[in-house]
């Protein structure tokens, strides 16, 4: 049975919103938003928005975002995520913590992250995170 949600990183959506978006991500993706099966989290939402080139893209991507399963980042979830990090960095694996909350997220929600973004494969086998990349 798949997962209940895939929480879907802002590497994809920045490739979904550019023209010539690769088949295969916007395939995946389609098929994601057919079934409801989209989660977003608050960094995620950040980088994607922030990245709007004017006010018309920025309004059309926040009412979009607005339909997807919030994940909600907890007092715990932060501490959690900072160990990450500490623990990553002590192993000298040095990534941006934007990511490391994103994988956190997933993982604790027992949720694949679909992404393009090699960090992302350095945190999950560290933190038993399920990972997909398209």
């Amino acid at each position: 049975m798949a997962d209940p949600y895939v929480l879907v990183d802002s590497s994809i959506w920045v490739l979904c919103y550019r023209r010539g978006t690769p088949t295969e991500v916007a395939a995946r993706v389609r098929e994601l938003l057919v079934e409801r099966r989209v989660a977003t989290v608050g960094p995620v939402v950040l980088e994607v928005l922030g990245g709007a080139r004017d006010e018309n893209e920025y309004e059309q991507m926040r009412e979009e975002f607005e339909a997807y399963h919030w994940c909600e980042l907890s007092a715990a979830t932060w501490q959690i995520a900072a160990r990450d990090a500490y623990e990553l960095r002590l192993k000298g694996i040095t990534v941006p913590l934007t990511e490391v909350v994103i994988a956190r997220v997933a993982r604790d929600n027992g949720y694949t992250l679909l992404h393009r973004d090699r960090h992302f494969e350095l945190i999950g086998r560290q933190i038993g995170l399920q990972t997909k990349t398209v």
